[in-house]
């Protein structure tokens, strides 16, 4: 052997380590691309209909008769389908259990003429379909019809002319759109999605990797045998570091060209790609942090696939990436702002829906959360170091 492959055998000896849980990483990556393909296209779709208006079936029996109930049918049934009733309770049984009518509205006898004397007014009786929202929003469409029409009869104008006036108020429409650098929170692209859950790969295969190679080198008779080769100990740490950081490069590497699968090429004519990549390169090392501190402590392969499991799934929950942070509670929230995840998904949110260039608020969350990652990544490469020294010299 060449003094040269002599010089590089613990870094080859690294890599033959890390070749071993190849299969792992593939397997991990292909149900990373998996799932990810599913997700973001869902999410996408999801978020998008929660800004679209879909019409419900209202069934409607009016016993009133008068223009102002019909005035309210009419308003009802300018975004909505409905279905005129007799009040026959069966068949209204069985339009709810169909879902065929959501909402069944019964307008009472005398409710226009007592319409401006709410004291004496009769009551909408109305009936919700358990468990849909839409019921709610029905609720307050009507409580808005009535406010407007009480406001226009007590101004002195006929009922006609007052429900004329309230449906079209209710027909006129503006169209939105949103401004150049605002923040577009309805059409966040898929990519961002992807981005969003690279935590969990990171973590996941990171540490269960990393973790069991740096085990098997502290193993006595590996670690002997290293003492007893020709190349310096500060040597080998560095050849070490070669290798991972080599394992690391192509890992990262990999995981961008998974949004070429997932979501084509749309994440490469990104205005914030460069600010994409860098978050996720530093939550890279963030993860390559913690899995070097669970590799030097960790005592077993059982200890190890716990703790992975722990760590990865325990801080993409609280951190935002299975669940999104608006519904998080402020509580859980507070704990969470002490992990790297989610000041890392708060950035990925934010380059997501933001439209157009950063502005100065966008540019100090990302120095802020860049600085909280980096720093959490340094602080616990500080004390690994520490526990590597400490066990060396015990030796």
């Amino acid at each position: 052997m060449k003094a040269s492959e002599r010089s590089m055998t613990v870094f080859h000896l690294y890599l033959t380590m890390l070749r071993k849980n190849a299969g792992y990483m593939l397997m991990y990556f292909a149900i990373f691309m998996t799932i990810s393909i599913m997700i973001t296209r869902s999410q996408g779709d999801v978020v998008r209909q929660m800004f679209t208006k879909s019409a419900v079936g209202i069934a409607v029996t009016d016993r009133d008769g008068s223009v102002i109930s019909k005035g309210l049918t009419d308003f009802l049934a300018q975004e909505n389908k409905i279905l005129p009733s007799d009040g026959d309770v069966t068949e209204l049984t069985r339009q709810l259990y169909y879902r065929e009518a959501v909402y069944v509205l019964t307008i009472p006898e005398g409710f226009g003429a007592g319409l401006t004397d709410t004291s004496s007014a009769p009551q909408l009786e109305v009936v919700k379909l358990p468990g849909n929202a839409a019921g709610y929003y029905l609720d307050a469409d009507i409580e808005q019809f009535l406010a407007r029409l009480r406001t226009y009869l007590a101004a002195g104008y006929a009922e006609e002319e007052a429900v004329e006036k309230v449906l079209a108020l209710k027909g006129s429409a503006s169209e939105v759109r949103i401004a150049e650098g605002a923040y577009d929170y309805g059409h966040m692209p898929e990519y961002a999605y992807t981005f969003n859950y690279y935590p969990y790969l990171y973590l996941a295969v990171l540490i269960f990797c990393v973790s069991f190679v740096l085990k098997d080198f502290r193993e006595k008779q590996v670690a002997d045998r290293l003492k007893a080769c020709p190349i310096p100990e500060r040597t080998q740490s560095l050849q070490g570091l070669g290798a991972f950081s080599l394992v690391f490069a192509i890992f990262w590497v990999m995981s961008i060209l998974i949004l070429l699968a997932a979501d084509g090429t749309d994440f490469f004519f990104s205005p914030h790609r460069g600010w994409f990549l860098l978050n996720s390169f530093l939550f890279l090392l963030v993860a390559a942090s913690i899995a070097f501190f669970i590799g030097n402590v960790a005592k077993s392969e059982i200890a190890i696939t716990a703790l992975t499991n722990v760590i990865s799934l325990g801080m993409c929950f609280l951190g935002g990436v299975f669940v999104s942070l608006d519904v998080l509670n402020e509580n859980v929230q507070r704990f969470s702002r002490f992990l790297p995840v989610w000041w890392y998904v708060r950035v990925c949110n934010m380059l997501g829906m933001r439209q157009g260039e950063l502005n100065a608020a966008d540019l100090s969350l990302i120095r802020q959360s860049f600085l909280i990652q980096g720093a959490f990544a340094a602080a616990l490469l500080m004390v690994t170091l520490y526990i590597v020294r400490k066990r060396s010299e015990k030796v």
